[in-house]
């Protein structure tokens, strides 16, 4: 190989982007940016008690029906309004910035098989209703859990609780055949009468119905937040 050609290779390295691709199977570029551009239900609805998955057929219709408003909505929330996981840069393999209602959070990269984990530096203050966070349909629904502080009663109002947390929250990302995308879980929560509709960006723990009170009901559909450089 003569001067030139040593040369040019040389330059072709130095100002090729830096490229990370791990036995995971994910491959990122850094530095890199990804925006929301799309959203893909995967599955189907599911309903869940505290002795597994429902099946009865009437049921989950009564339920289905009751939840497409709130699902379809929140969906729409999701995907086409400024605010949840708007965008995603990776600056280096340690290191992603989320922007999401307008502000950009720090946080520190870890890897779990195909999953991106997404850790934020900084500790959040957050609020659940009926139960502590750790006994809570949101811990329980997702795999990757945060790392909790503490717990405490905020405020009790009509015979329901409000319950205060200091938690060191995460995001979770998946890269699989080149697309990255934010695996969703959209739940609706019954209990005594009342329900919530919300959602999670989280893997689904698969036990999480286990520790359900008696009387809970889960609605439950799965999704993905599409991503695109």
């Amino acid at each position: 190989m003569n001067y030139f050609m040593k040369w040019l290779l040389a330059c072709i390295f130095l100002i090729a982007p830096s490229c990370n691709k791990n036995d995971s199977g994910i491959s990122l570029n850094y530095p890199s940016a990804f925006f929301k551009s799309g959203y893909q239900i995967i599955g189907t609805y599911r309903l869940f008690a505290n002795t597994g998955e429902i099946k009865s057929a009437p049921l989950i219709n009564r339920f289905y029906t009751m939840d497409t408003a709130n699902f379809n909505y929140t969906a729409s929330v999701i995907k086409n309004f400024p605010g949840p996981l708007d965008s995603v840069q990776f600056p280096d393999e340690q290191q992603a910035t989320v922007f999401e209602y307008f502000q950009w959070r720090k946080t520190q990269v870890s890897r779990m098989g195909s999953k991106l984990v997404l850790t934020k530096t900084d500790t959040t203050l957050g609020y659940t209703n009926f139960d502590e966070l750790t006994h809570n349909v949101m811990y329980y629904l997702g795999e990757i859990k945060p790392e909790v502080f503490n717990e405490s009663i905020y405020s009790v109002s009509g015979g329901i609780y409000f319950f205060q947390y200091r938690a060191m929250e995460k995001y979770v990302l998946v890269q699989s055949s080149g697309q990255l995308y934010a695996p969703i879980l959209q739940y609706g929560f019954y209990r005594n009468g009342l329900n919530i509709h919300w959602f999670l960006n989280n893997v689904l723990d698969k036990d999480f119905y286990k520790f359900l009170p008696a009387g809970d009901t889960i609605s439950l559909r799965e999704a993905r937040l599409l991503f695109k450089q």
